[in-house]
């Protein structure tokens, strides 16, 4: 196996201080160079500041020492995109359901309105590329080079479950790891990229749904769950043919 960084626990700690540490400085640029009435643009900045350089450094040195760079294909495999879209919905529509169960106080406390350019392109494009490339295709692909893959996906898991805030856990372990499966058996960053975002999106309408006071939670789980009966019935595994 092709060696990269961070190819230990050692490493990933290296990875993770130098993360914070372009982190802080994000911050206080931040608070340079942005009012309190910016906050979207100043949480845009911060993220795309501290995800993006240490992407970019860390890939130029895998590439330059490891000759790597994390695969990135665009796939013809549309009928597992159909497949695996469903199963999209369905999970993404019982979020809210186990949010509000585990957490008695869960709401929407935010006003869909109220966001700006910047509040709605980073949560719905840009986080899930950054987060996608930093937790699958850095962190959880390097620790694969000396650890097995359930180790490695519970390390990644873990590190992107706590950049995410406390009602959000569920959701960030539910989602992230299917993504993290899915990465593992594509090994193409080009599956979690893509649902990442598509799940972001489709959360963000519910909750869109949710604050105009419109629950369909049950109908599109009950919808989502009868089609990906019918479709696995009809097809079986060929849609995992060349996954």
């Amino acid at each position: 196996m092709i060696k990269k960084f961070p190819r230990n626990l050692s490493e990933l700690f290296v990875l993770i201080l130098l993360f914070w540490s372009l982190y802080f400085i994000s911050i206080k640029l931040g608070d340079f160079f942005f009012t309190n009435d910016n906050i979207y643009k100043k949480f845009a900045f911060e993220y795309i500041f501290s995800f993006g350089i240490i992407i970019i450094i860390t890939i130029f040195y895998n590439f330059k020492r490891y000759n790597y760079i994390p695969k990135f294909t665009i796939v013809k495999n549309i009928h597992l995109i159909y497949l695996i879209l469903i199963l999209i919905f369905l999970i993404t529509a019982i979020l809210y359901p186990l949010n509000s169960f585990f957490f008695k106080n869960y709401v929407i406390n935010y006003n869909p309105y109220s966001l700006n350019s910047y509040g709605i392109l980073m949560p719905l494009l840009l986080a899930p590329i950054l987060e996608e490339f930093l937790f699958r295709g850095i962190i959880q692909k390097g620790l694969e080079t000396k650890y097995s893959k359930v180790f490695s996906i519970a390390i990644s898991l873990l590190l992107f479950i706590l950049i995410h805030q406390s009602n959000q856990y569920i959701s960030a372990f539910i989602i992230g790891l299917f993504l993290s499966i899915i990465y593992s058996c594509s090994n193409n960053l080009f599956y979690p990229v893509i649902l990442h975002i598509i799940a972001n999106n489709i959360t963000f309408f519910h909750e869109f749904l949710i604050y105009k006071n419109i629950h369909l939670s049950l109908p599109i789980s009950f919808i989502c769950l009868l089609l990906l009966i019918i479709i696995l019935k009809k097809n079986g595994t060929n849609y995992f043919k060349n996954f």
